[in-house]
């Protein structure tokens, strides 16, 4: 009897704190529910639109989202006129679906084509974005095997340029320059503006200095050269022709680049077979060729 009395008596208190284990269990998840309904509550201002059409709204979180994810900051007539391009985008698209062109057949098709083109895309670059682990070793042994890869298939050019708003005192800089004897102090004096522009090509010179500096010679200035603010002079500094390949020890940078490349263009081909693979696919012409000959169809 005096055991059972205990027995019954440890098993009230084993029930007690269970029971007091749920209701701290709910009170937690309550408060959990509280704070997370106020802090939503808290920046109602985030949910507020900043453009709207019909039923399509543009909230400020939305924006800044989209702002954060620009590569430079943009004034705010800039963003006022990205916004005034939304909305017309938005009565347009409303204004289509109205008169039913996204039911047409051809129009349903190509819709449906694009958003799978779309989201292959995404796919792609989420697979090309995947980071990837090179070591020294491993960079040179690739680059010995893809001098392929690495040749430049077209000549690139490294300039300096100097410009002014006084072309006359630019001409009197050349032959300065050409010695290489332009100090910084003499392009403070002057007011004069320097830098010097990446490896560029054919293509990415401006159209209208193009011809006269791919005909510099190394170390060679241009003469002086109409520029968007002013007046410049271009030197040619370094010159890399075609089939030009980097050295892994002088030019690591570039050769990891391209072998990053490569790799995650070979890993992404291995996925698509993999996935090709796994499906259930076929392609078969003999419905269409029956079709045309006029096949009846097997019962």
């Amino acid at each position: 009897m005096i055991n059972g009395t205990r027995l019954s008596r440890a098993l009230r208190g084993r029930r007690s704190w269970v029971a007091l284990g749920v209701v701290l269990l709910l009170a937690l998840l309550a408060l959990l529910g509280r704070w997370d309904t106020q802090r939503r509550r808290a920046q109602p201002e985030l949910e507020r639109a900043v453009a709207q059409a019909g039923d399509s709204i543009f909230t400020v979180a939305r924006l800044r989202a989209w702002l954060d994810a620009q590569p430079d900051s943009l004034s705010r007539e800039e963003v006022q006129h990205w916004l005034e391009g939304w909305v017309e985008d938005q009565i347009l698209y409303q204004a289509a679906v109205r008169q039913g062109l996204d039911t047409l057949g051809g129009v349903r098709e190509e819709l449906k084509r694009l958003r799978l083109r779309y989201l292959r895309g995404l796919l792609e670059e989420q697979s090309l974005a995947e980071s990837l682990r090179i070591s020294t070793l491993e960079l040179k042994t690739w680059a010995r095997a893809n001098q392929d890869l690495l040749a430049l298939p077209e000549r690139r050019l490294r300039f300096s340029w100097v410009a002014g708003t006084d072309s006359l005192a630019l001409a009197q800089l050349i032959p300065v320059i050409q010695r290489d004897q332009l100090t910084r102090k003499r392009l403070e004096d002057q007011r004069l503006g320097s830098g010097r522009t990446e490896f560029v090509t054919r293509g990415e010179l401006p159209l209208a200095h193009a011809a006269i500096l791919l005909g510099l010679k190394l170390h060679q200035a241009s003469p002086v050269l109409r520029g968007p603010e002013g007046w410049m002079v271009y030197q040619l500094e370094e010159e890399r022709p075609v089939g030009w390949v980097p050295d892994p020890d002088q030019h690591e940078e570039l050769v990891r680049a391209a072998m990053l490349q490569d790799l995650r263009w070979k890993r992404l081909q291995s996925r698509l077979e993999t996935l090709r693979q796994e499906a259930v696919w076929k392609v078969d012409l003999t419905p269409l060729l029956e079709v045309e000959i006029g096949v009846p169809p097997a019962r």
